[in-house]
């Protein structure tokens, strides 16, 4: 039985792939067309007197017809598929790929609604002993970290998304994946490399590298802010100016009004 050799189908001003190999040691159209059709991993061709010899081996998923002016391309396809239209394949493989992308967004979107929606549900919940209860919960397990365990753990990134809360709203401190182990009585520990998250460093650690228990209370400090604020420190903004969540509070201190830092999902409680 005589195999049938592939055959090369013209699409005529086109927008080529950004993908494109450029071969130099081709002579002419015709070699360039004999090289792809003899080389499995070649999908289409093109060429051109100037550029000279194109060829991908990538899907061609980006190429568009133009009314005017675009490129030659020749795409390989099956001598027994020669009947049915390369553009309607593309077609069909374009409509393939924007549909499963569509689909994809709109799961997306709707595990965030959901998600959102689950979040606002549970926020509506919240009153000031169980927030309470998980600034508590924080602060003893930084506490058993530093001085209770075998071995003395520093947090050097601690923040409201590395504090996981179960069903009961119980935290649980996570991701120490930056935490220092502090030998023996070693209370201070100097790094030239700062790492953690901004805004949530202290400012001996963020300036100098110096970092000590007094830099986990101070994160503890933010921490605690963002839990009764509700708000984030480094995304405040106030009569129209950016202040960090620190700093609004020191000014709402001097003013003697720390109550309007509150969330009023707590006032209200």
């Amino acid at each position: 039985m005589q195999v049938k050799k592939d055959v090369s189908v013209q699409m005529n001003r086109m927008k080529v792939p950004d993908s494109a190999e450029y071969l130099s040691d081709i002579g002419d159209g015709g070699g360039c067309q004999s090289w792809c059709l003899n080389n499995c991993s070649c999908l289409a061709y093109s060429y051109d007197g100037t550029i000279g010899c194109l060829v991908w081996a990538k899907d061609l998923i980006d190429m568009q017809e133009f009314s005017t002016a675009g490129q030659d391309v020749h795409v390989r396809v099956a001598h027994d598929n020669t009947g049915m239209s390369v553009q309607t394949k593309l077609i069909i493989s374009v409509s393939t790929v924007v549909g499963i992308m569509f689909v994809g967004a709109a799961i997306f979107g709707l595990c965030k609604w959901r998600a959102s929606e689950r979040d606002s549900r549970r926020k509506a919940e919240l009153n000031w002993d169980i927030c309470f209860g998980i600034i508590r919960g924080i602060a003893t397990g930084l506490l058993y970290l530093s001085r209770d365990s075998y071995l003395r753990v520093i947090h050097r990134d601690l923040k409201a998304s590395n504090i996981l809360l179960d069903e009961k709203m119980n935290p649980k401190i996570s991701d120490f994946g930056l935490a220092q182990i502090f030998k023996g009585t070693q209370v201070l520990l100097n790094t030239h490399k700062v790492v953690g998250t901004l805004g949530q460093m202290s400012p001996e650690y963020a300036i100098g590298g110096i970092f000590s228990e007094k830099s986990v209370v101070y994160c503890l400090g933010v921490l605690l802010l963002e839990i009764v604020s509700g708000k984030k420190n480094t995304s405040l903004h106030y009569q129209g100016q950016h202040f960090n969540l620190l700093s609004y509070a020191w000014q709402l201190r001097s003013k003697d009004t720390r109550l309007d830092l509150t969330d009023e999902a707590i006032v209200h409680t």
